[in-house]
């Protein structure tokens, strides 16, 4: 069976969750335009050494906040890509946790402009862009990543946990609505991931000891099951949301 290439754009792959999924996806020769921010040298650095392997590897920096933005970047990975088979919703903006009577109105705006709003225009840009033909043989894909903080809150994460709750619900009413265009929606909501910024060994001890799986989730965990989905072989999930996160 020949082997099946997707194209694929991702956003916020120069570190953690979108860094794995990037190269691992770009690893099994799916052309992907991926986004950064501020992280200039590390998404050059990827693109280099990536395209050593694979050479339709391509990077766009972009402010997710500025939504004239979203626009340009689409247009770029359509034109590098020609079609879009699967948009991966990676990126999110987070401050530090705050009691909520202290939160400040204008990150609140921020989180929800680049964690949900982002995601929405870029989903309207990729439906748009999609052929309405249900007699297609392939499904194309949507995959938001939220957190498990959607459904359980966290301590103080009053300004972002409901920007994540928002995808997941997003999630779900855009799977009923673009079945017949035959675009599946789905939600990967990870529990606590090592990214090693949080340096306090009594609070990681605490955290891991309410872990079944008895260990820190890592990015390659995430970006394995991120590939299982965009996979054909996964195109009866729809409109849900999986959760990783060792059992908690």
């Amino acid at each position: 069976m020949a082997k099946i290439i997707k194209t694929i754009l991702i956003t916020g792959a120069t570190s953690g969750i979108g860094k794995a999924t990037l190269k691992l996806l770009a690893s099994k020769g799916h052309k992907i335009v991926f986004t950064y921010n501020k992280r200039l040298s590390e998404a050059k650095k990827l693109e280099k050494n990536l395209r050593k392997n694979n050479e339709h590897i391509y990077s766009y920096k972009i402010d997710l906040e500025k939504h004239n933005e979203i626009k340009k970047l689409f247009s770029f990975a359509v034109k590098k890509l020609k079609t879009i088979d699967c948009l991966i919703n990676n990126a999110a903006f987070f401050v530090q946790r705050k009691k909520f009577q202290y939160l400040d109105l204008d990150h609140v705006k921020k989180i929800m402009n680049i964690n949900y709003f982002s995601v929405f225009l870029l989903c309207q840009l990729f439906v748009k862009a999609s052929k309405s033909n249900r007699e297609k043989k392939k499904w194309n894909s949507i995959i938001n990543i939220s957190s498990t903080a959607a459904k359980f809150g966290g301590v103080n994460f009053t300004h972002y946990a409901p920007s994540k709750a928002a995808l997941e619900n997003l999630t779900i009413g855009l799977s009923r609505e673009l079945a017949e265009k035959k675009i599946r929606v789905l939600n990967v909501a990870p529990g606590v991931i090592d990214t090693r910024k949080d340096k306090n060994k009594r609070i990681l001890k605490k955290v891991i000891s309410e872990i079944p799986n008895n260990r820190l989730g890592k990015a390659e965990d995430v970006a394995n099951l991120l590939d299982f989905l965009i996979d054909d072989k996964s195109e009866y999930i729809n409109g849900t949301t999986l959760t990783i996160s060792g059992g908690r």
